[in-house]
């Protein structure tokens, strides 16, 4: 059985596949659209929540008839965006955030900032879409190397830290990384997974 993550982003699928795995769906083939070659996007309009489901949407349309069928249990889609408390801004994770973000317009050295990822899950089966959104308390280091963006990377994790240290979360394993987000979601996030598994 396969859980779909609607991304072509090799960061945000192995984040997504160590949190789903450690919440319990280890026993899934977990797959990206790069594996069915989609290489298209959808446009992306609306809430976090609502661009998280386009994705979905937009999978679903864009699988060959054949690739859908009982393998695929769950299709996910997942949007995420920036809170800056200091200007009290909720945005999407645009480029031009990004690029906003590594020039050090938005933030000064030292600033929180929070991750907000949206998930929508449609379980194929039953045809329900099960939603979560998580924050993600994160400290910004400044861009002193002058890193920018790249297409299918995060950048963001060279100059952003967790909260309680003052290292890149790029200086983290992909397990270190998963075991901090999961301090913030476990119990929430598990209940949804649960739900969105059931037939």
């Amino acid at each position: 059985m396969i859980i779909l993550v609607a991304t072509k982003n090799v960061d945000k699928f192995n984040t997504t596949v160590g949190i789903f795995t450690k919440l319990g769906l280890n026993k899934f083939t977990y797959k990206n659209l790069l594996d069915y070659k989609i290489i298209g996007e959808n446009e992306e309009i609306g809430s976090l929540r609502e661009r998280a489901q386009g994705k979905v949407e937009f999978t679903l349309k864009t699988l060959k008839v054949n690739d859908i069928n009982d393998e695929i249990k769950l299709i996910v889609g997942i949007d995420d965006g920036f809170y800056v408390p200091s200007s009290d801004l909720l945005t999407a994770n645009s480029k031009e955030l990004v690029d906003d973000i590594l020039s050090g317009k938005i933030l000064d050295k030292g600033e929180i900032i929070e991750e907000v990822r949206s998930y929508a899950i449609y379980n194929t089966s039953t045809e329900k879409y099960h939603y979560y959104e998580s924050r993600l308390p994160l400290i910004y280091l400044g861009n002193d190397e002058g890193i920018k963006r790249e297409e299918g990377k995060n950048p963001l994790k060279h100059v952003l830290s967790f909260e309680s240290e003052l290292q890149p979360i790029g200086n983290h394993t992909q397990e270190e990384i998963d075991k901090e987000i999961l301090k913030y979601i476990e119990a929430d996030f598990k209940k949804v997974l649960r739900k969105a598994i059931t037939l």
